[in-house]
């Protein structure tokens, strides 16, 4: 359902600190650290080591 919402042009933002769940469902990922955007990561360039070094501070 958020992948045709998505589709028709509808923003869908998705909160979740599971990954696959992310990397699944994910076009763009903002990543936060205490209250902030830290990273961007274009869904192309995503893995869970990119996401969890950048979420940790690396």
């Amino acid at each position: 359902m958020l992948r045709q919402l998505a589709n028709n042009g509808i923003g869908v933002i998705v909160i979740s600190s599971e990954l696959p769940e992310i990397l699944a469902v994910s076009d763009k990922i903002l990543i936060m650290r205490q209250g902030s955007i830290v990273s961007v990561i274009d869904k192309n360039l995503a893995t869970q080591e990119a996401i969890l070094a950048k979420a940790l501070g690396a």
